[in-house]
């Protein structure tokens, strides 16, 4: 560190300007000629010479760089490279090996020069990559020109002539020759030489299409959409604000790969239940996703639970025991393939019926006694493929839709089973 205390201080004392010492390393060979500026973030290597009246950097990297005089230098990051008097680079410029940069040369903002040689009074303003060439003087570069200087198995060059213009987004394909004052059209690629003088178009000419939207209608058509089906936008409920007297759950497991397979039913009801009453289940607790909503003057609490479908007990207890909910004020609601897809079972009670969810629930709460709204979602068409590829494969659309007629009248029966009227529910809505 005191070395490089004292290189700085010796550059001062020799007329370098250096108002903000912060990041600047430069090597002790460093040659720098009087009036330059040095910015913060500077590092100058081996090998660098820098003549008078310029400006390097902030947050420029030289390493075997000679640079003319009045040059400046803008977060550039330099290998090898010569820049000559008066050049304006950056900021976000990179010259590579065998980079001669002329007199009064501007490159922009992501310009990337390599192996070649660029003439005076040349202007590469941004996002253009300059590879194994040779430019000559009064050239202007549009925005992402682009010499494609590769082709596989060797390197080639481009030459550019004088006073020719390069439009944007112009690929020239080396090797390839520019004569004096040609331009290429935007948006070309280039794979012949172009005489001087000459204007080259080498792009596709534009076609207009009429009425092409209204026959085809791309971005015009409503696309389909499955949580459209599930989700709109209604107005909200008003918030919970009691103890919790019920509790109805939707069993599903988490993650997007699961959303609309057939063992999610349950989550997608419970949807259709919070858009009917302008409900979110936003918040996290016990191992779910909650949120309260207030129906038919009774306060519910809607969980969608996080456990997987195998351990939806052990969320459904825990809210169970903390409100001291009994198990007959709890409704889930689950998919059921032994039922024809859209087919609604209500019951008071019963047994699992081989469903996990709902066995995990039996065992925590210790009771069977408790409402449920199963929801078929069909046998597998062929009996020996696999279960598991069945309940979590994805509704196709019209399965949805057909389930989702289905979720509804699963809503409609909640209010009568929040008032006792279970069999009532069942006589109305079974089927």
């Amino acid at each position: 560190r005191q070395k490089r205390e004292k290189t700085l201080e010796k550059l001062m004392l020799e007329g370098v300007s250096i108002p903000c010492t912060d990041g600047v390393i430069i090597d002790p060979d460093a040659k720098i000629a009087p009036d330059t500026t040095i910015l913060p973030g500077t590092i100058i290597k081996e090998g660098c010479e820098i003549g008078a009246d310029c400006v390097i950097g902030p947050n420029t990297v030289l390493y075997k760089t000679i640079v003319g005089s009045g040059a400046v230098l803008n977060a550039v990051q330099s290998e090898e490279a010569v820049v000559k008097d008066n050049a304006n680079l950056g900021p976000f410029v990179h010259l590579r090996p065998n980079t001669v940069i002329g007199e009064n040369v501007h490159c922009g903002n992501f310009v990337e020069v390599k192996n070649s040689t660029i003439d005076h009074h040349t202007s590469v303003s941004h996002l253009t990559y300059v590879g194994d060439s040779d430019v000559g003087s009064g050239v202007n570069f549009g925005c992402g020109v682009v010499t494609v200087n590769f082709n596989g198995k060797t390197k080639n060059r481009c030459k550019i002539g004088n006073d020719a213009f390069i439009g944007c987004n112009t690929n020239l394909i080396a090797p390839v020759t520019i004569g004096d004052r040609a331009y290429t059209a935007a948006g070309s690629t280039i794979t012949d030489d172009v005489p001087s003088d000459a204007l080259s178009i080498a792009r596709q000419r534009q076609t207009n299409k009429e009425a092409w939207v209204a026959k085809n209608s791309p971005s015009h058509e409503k696309k389909y959409s499955p949580m459209a089906l599930f989700r709109k936008k209604t107005a909200p409920s008003p918030s919970l604000t009691r103890k919790p007297e019920f509790i109805i759950a939707g069993l599903g497991n988490p993650g997007r790969e699961y959303e609309y397979s057939r063992h999610n039913a349950g989550f997608l009801c419970l949807d259709v239940l919070c858009n009917r009453y302008g409900v979110k289940t936003d918040k996290v607790k016990y191992r779910a996703l909650v949120g309260g909503a207030e129906i038919e003057g009774k306060a519910c609490l809607l969980m969608r639970p996080q456990t997987f479908m195998n351990n939806s007990g052990e969320t459904i207890k825990a809210a169970a025991d903390f409100y001291k909910i009994p198990p007959e004020r709890i409704i889930v609601i689950y998919d059921d393939i032994s039922l024809s897809l859209g087919t609604l079972r209500i019951r008071r009670k019963g047994s699992a019926g081989g469903h996990n969810g709902i066995k995990s629930i039996i065992w925590q709460l210790g009771s069977d006694e408790f409402p449920r709204l199963k929801l078929g979602v069909g046998e597998r068409s062929d009996p020996d493929s696999d279960l598991k590829d069945h309940v979590l494969g994805k509704f196709s659309k019209p399965d949805l839709e057909t389930m989702r007629k289905t979720m509804e009248r699963a809503v409609d029966a909640i209010p009568d089973i929040l008032n006792g009227d279970i069999d009532g529910a069942m006589s109305r809505y079974n089927g």
